[in-house]
């Protein structure tokens, strides 16, 4: 745990939380499950930078800036508009250039137009991992729907 985490303040509340099932859990206490690592699911909203002006986006890559730990891999998926299925997926390794390196970044080509651009982030392992930001490039691409917006 980093020397700030949540869990290691003095007198800390416990968090907890629970299901539709009326069962409530103890959060935030370690790093795995009952023993089974816990994975990332993170979903972004809906992205259109050109809503507002009544038009459409082409989509043409997004950049990943992250904290170096060659330990993680995570999946990039992408939905165009409302789709529930995946239109393209990337396997990023949080690695870095050399070994010298603590942040890093790498590009994603993603070349789709659309209303609406969606992403899901998953890993399948227990790393640990910091994205410290997303940079989504677009440009318009055409009208959102016949006449625009009144």
């Amino acid at each position: 745990y980093p020397w700030n985490n949540f869990l290691l303040q003095d007198l800390v509340p416990a968090l907890y939380g629970g299901d539709q099932n009326g069962i409530v859990y103890l959060l935030d206490s370690s790093n795995t499950d009952n023993g089974t690592a816990i994975s990332a699911f993170i979903t972004s909203k809906r992205w259109n930078p050109f809503v507002g002006d009544g038009q459409r986006a082409r989509f043409g890559y997004m950049d990943i800036y992250y904290e170096v730990n060659a330990d993680v891999t995570l999946t990039f998926d992408f939905y165009i508009n409302n789709s529930d299925a995946s239109v393209l997926q990337k396997t990023l390794t949080l690695d870095g250039p050399n070994s010298d390196n603590d942040y890093a970044w790498k590009r994603v080509q993603i070349n789709m137009q659309g209303e609406f651009l969606r992403v899901v982030i998953s890993s399948s392992d227990d790393g640990q991992f910091v994205i410290s930001g997303l940079i989504l490039w677009a440009q318009p691409a055409g009208r959102l729907v016949p006449g625009g917006f009144a």
